[in-house]
C-alpha cells in the first residue's frame, strides 16, 4: 500500500509527538506500506532534530505552504493534488485536520481541534483571526463529508460532526491520541538540566501546562488560585509551562497578577522542553487545567501518564479523557474552580487516589505504535 502523507501544516504542543511518532511508525518492518511524505522546510526540520530515518521515506519538500497560512490553503486545494497524480498513492493521509476536497486515491482525515466550533473560543481572536478560523471550520467541515474515512480523537467530536454536519457514521472512527513513551516510562526518574526550573520546583508547587493563548482562560485560573490560598491558608506556588505569544494578552495576565498580589507566588516558565517537563509532572502536588475547548488533550495524557492528579474543566472532551482520574469543575465558574484547587491542597489522600486512577486511565489508552496500527488498519480497508 502507497502511502502519502500531507505534513505540510504547522503543529504546535502535543500535535509534534503525534505527527513524528505516527511517521516514525507507518514505516513497518513487514514492508505494509510505501511511504511518501510531503513537508515544509520547518517540518523537514522538525522530523530530523527527532532522529526518524528519512532515507527510509520519499521526502517531498514543498516551499509554497511554509510561507503562510493563506498559501498553505490555496496550495493545498488547487496545486497538491496535481503532485500526488505521478506518484500513483493509495491513500492520502491529511493528520492537520484539513484535506483536499479533490485529488487521486482515497482520502483519510484527521480531525484534532475543535476550537473553531465554538463561539466563546473564537471571541478570544482579532476580526483577522477570526476570519481565518471561520475558513478553517468550513474547510474542515467541507473535507470530512468527502473524505472516505474521518478519524477523530474523541467520542465528543465525533458525534458533534455526525449530528450537527451531516458526517456519516460509517466512515468515523475514533482513535483516542497515544499515550507517549517518553512520559509513561521510567517514571520516578526524571531529572532536571533546567537550573532555573529546578530551583523553582524545590518548594510545592501547582502546575498549569498551557500556551498563552486567549481562549486558555489563564485569568481564572488565577482568580481560583488567589481564592484557593486565601481559604486553604496553604502556600503553594502555581508554575506555568507554557508559550506567551500574545502581547495584549500577556499585559491582561500580568494586571491580573498585579490585583491580585500575586507576584511573589505565579512563576512563568516559558516552554519547557520534554525531560524537564517531565521533572514537573512527577514533583507538582497537581496539574491544574482550565482550558474550556479541548479535543483529546495531549497534556491530560502526559500528566496521567505519570501519575499526576489533576484538576480539570468539565466541558468538551476532558471527561471522557480522564473520566474518574480528575476533579472537575465548571471552567466558566472561579469559585467553583477553587474549591477543587483547596481539596487537591489540602486532602493528600484525595491526590493519592486520583494519583492511582491516572495510571490507571493512562493504562487504558494506546501508545502510538497502537494508534499507527488502527489508523493502517482503517487505511487498508479502503485501499
Amino acid at each position: 500500500m502507497k502511502v502519502a502523507i500531507n505534513a505540510t501544516f504547522n503543529p504546535g504542543g502535543g500535535a509534534i509527538t503525534q505527527l513524528v511518532n505516527i511517521v516514525r511508525y507507518f514505516s513497518s518492518e513487514d514492508g505494509r506500506v510505501k511511504l511518501v511524505v510531503y513537508v515544509t522546510k520547518r517540518m523537514l526540520g522538525l522530523l530530523k532534530a527527532e532522529g526518524l530515518p528519512l532515507d527510509q521515506y520519499d521526502i517531498v519538500v514543498c516551499r509554497i505552504p511554509g510561507i503562510s497560512v493563506v498559501m498553505r490553503i490555496i496550495w493545498e486545494q488547487l496545486v497538491f493534488p496535481f503532485l500526488l497524480i505521478p506518484k500513483q498513492i493509495d491513500v492520502l493521509f491529511c493528520p492537520g485536520n484539513i484535506a483536499p476536497l479533490f485529488s487521486p486515491g482515497r482520502r483519510v482525515q484527521w480531525i484534532g481541534t475543535i476550537g473553531p466550533f465554538y463561539k466563546d473560543f473564537c471571541r478570544h481572536f482579532s476580526v483577522a483571526e477570526r476570519i481565518k478560523l471561520f475558513c478553517n471550520k468550513h474547510l474542515m467541515i467541507g473535507s470530512a463529508l468527502r473524505a472516505n474515512a474521518v478519524i477523530f480523537e474523541s467520542h465528543f467530536t465525533k458525534d458533534l460532526f455526525i449530528t450537527r454536519y451531516g458526517i456519516k457514521e460509517e466512515k468515523a472512527h475514533v482513535i483516542q491520541i497515544g499515550k507517549d513513551s517518553f512520559f509513561y516510562t521510567d517514571s520516578g526518574k526524571a531529572s532536571c538540566s533546567n537550573p532555573i526550573i529546578a530551583k523553582k520546583s524545590e518548594a510545592p508547587f501547582i502546575l498549569c501546562v498551557s500556551h498563552l493563548y486567549p481562549y486558555k482562560n489563564i485569568m481564572r485560573l488565577l482568580q481560583a488560585y488567589s481564592i484557593a490560598l486565601e481559604t486553604s491558608g496553604i502556600r503553594v506556588r502555581l508554575l506555568i509551562a507554557g508559550s506567551r505569544d500574545y502581547a495584549s494578552y500577556n499585559k491582561q495576565i500580568v494586571d491580573t497578577i498585579d490585583q491580585l498580589s500575586l507576584k511573589d507566588s505565579v512563576c512563568f516558565l516559558g516552554s519547557v522542553e520534554k525531560r524537564n517537563l517531565r521533572y514537573l509532572y512527577e514533583k507538582c502536588l497537581f496539574l491544574a487545567f482550565p482550558s474550556p475547548f479541548e479535543n483529546f488533550a495531549y497534556t491530560l495524557v502526559e500528566a496521567m501518564s505519570c501519575g499526576v492528579p489533576i484538576a480539570c474543566s468539565n466541558t468538551t472532551a476532558m471527561p471522557e479523557t480522564c473520566k474518574n482520574a480528575a476533579l472537575y469543575f465548571d471552567p466558566r465558574d472561579s469559585l467553583d474552580m477553587a474549591k477543587r484547587f483547596e481539596t487537591l491542597m489540602t486532602d493528600g489522600a484525595v491526590r493519592l487516589s486520583l494519583s492511582e486512577k491516572a495510571r490507571s486511565r493512562a493504562e487504558e489508552l494506546p501508545d502510538y505504535y497502537e494508534v499507527t496500527q488502527k489508523t493502517l488498519d482503517i487505511m487498508s480497508d479502503l485501499a
